[in-house]
């Protein structure tokens, strides 16, 4: 999981030290934005974990997936215990603001969340890719993730996928959280 020869920032710099031989710098400072807390340091690797984060923040893997500067590379979870190791690099997504014409959901970044009811109304956008949060194989969808695959319909009815958009307005009509990233 850690980079050969690489420094990684995380909150338990201590024990990984100790545990694994690895070069581990702190967050302390950080107040929660990891990306520019690793270019203030030129570190390019971050691990959050929401197994006892010493930072409430850490455990909001939401705010890393919408930031444009970081990309989840690799993961290990033990049932609902996640630790994902972070590379400090930019994404290819477009920001929702130009693709969404309204919305009630919430945004971070360049990540679009529809909780249950929540709908949007697409103004220029053409394809996604969506993730379901009811799955404890979020991170691992994310990763996985194959734009050539053939694109689906935007129901929402799998775990995840790339979907071309052809209404307007989609409506999240499920239970759980729907994380969408515009292609």
């Amino acid at each position: 999981m850690f980079p050969e020869n690489e420094w990684v920032i995380s909150s338990k710099h201590i024990p990984l030290t100790l545990f694994t031989e690895k070069k581990i710098d702190s967050f302390i400072g950080m107040e929660g934005n990891i990306s520019m807390g690793m270019q203030d340091k030129n570190i390019n690797y971050a691990m959050t974990s929401n197994l006892d984060p010493y930072y409430a923040w850490e455990s909001d893997f939401r705010i890393y997936f919408g930031d444009p500067n970081l990309e989840p590379v690799d993961y290990h979870q033990e049932q609902e215990h996640l630790a994902v190791l972070w590379q400090l690099k930019e994404d290819n997504w477009r920001q929702p603001s130009t693709q969404i014409s309204s919305t009630n959901g919430s945004i971070f970044g360049n990540l679009l969340i529809l909780n249950q009811s929540q709908s949007v109304e697409f103004s220029n956008v053409q394809n996604i890719f969506w993730v379901s949060n009811h799955s404890e194989t979020m991170v691992q969808e994310y990763l996985n993730r194959n734009a050539e695959s053939a694109p689906q319909t935007c129901d929402f009815s799998e775990i995840s996928g790339f979907c071309e958009v052809e209404n307007s307005k989609l409506t999240n009509q499920y239970a759980h959280e729907i994380y969408i990233w515009f292609v």
